[in-house]
């Protein structure tokens, strides 16, 4: 029987039954055509490429409060045959709603829409988005109060401010110190 078809990416393809030729074997080395003893019915079949799945998922992150933000990275996971996404046309962007001094807390990683294919010829992708941590600044804040002293006279000594603050990030600066 000659059968044609075939197809290499993700679709279907006719698979067809074009001739058949039936051969008996004579047990002596030779063979004979039988195919006219033969009411032939040919059933053409399909075949069928399906795509794989691709997941891309945003790694995890985390920083401090007042440092920058990290990379934001991915990891790829069901290509086959030694592919890449640049081999497919796809350039996944991330993104993150936090920034250098945002509250500590966590915040989304996220694919940027525009750069989220979601299907090319052979795969169907997925996007795991991941999360960004923020801890508060582990610096220490100090906050040293200004020495001061008088001479016994039936009056409190009343507070008189700071003299120097240590430990504040990003630019942050202190607008009030109440002082007891």
């Amino acid at each position: 029987a000659t059968i044609s078809g075939s197809i290499t990416n993700a679709g279907t393809s006719a698979n067809t039954v074009s001739s058949v030729k039936i051969i008996h074997d004579n047990g002596d080395g030779t063979t004979t055509d039988v195919t006219g003893k033969y009411t032939i019915n040919k059933q053409d079949g399909m075949l069928t490429v399906k795509r794989v799945v691709v997941t891309i998922t945003a790694d995890n992150k985390a920083k401090q409060y007042g440092l920058d933000n990290p990379s934001l990275t991915y990891q790829v996971s069901g290509l086959v045959n030694n592919e890449t996404l640049d081999g497919i046309n796809v350039a996944p962007e991330l993104s993150t709603t936090a920034g250098k001094v945002s509250p500590a807390g966590d915040y989304p990683i996220t694919f940027k829409p525009e750069s989220a294919v979601s299907q090319t010829t052979n795969y169907d992708i997925t996007y795991v988005p991941g999360t960004l941590k923020i801890v508060k600044n582990v610096t220490p804040l100090i906050i040293t109060a200004k020495d001061a002293q008088q001479v016994y006279n039936g009056e409190a000594l009343k507070a008189s401010g700071y003299k120097s603050v240590s430990g504040l990030t990003a630019g942050d600066t202190i607008s009030m110190i109440l002082m007891k």
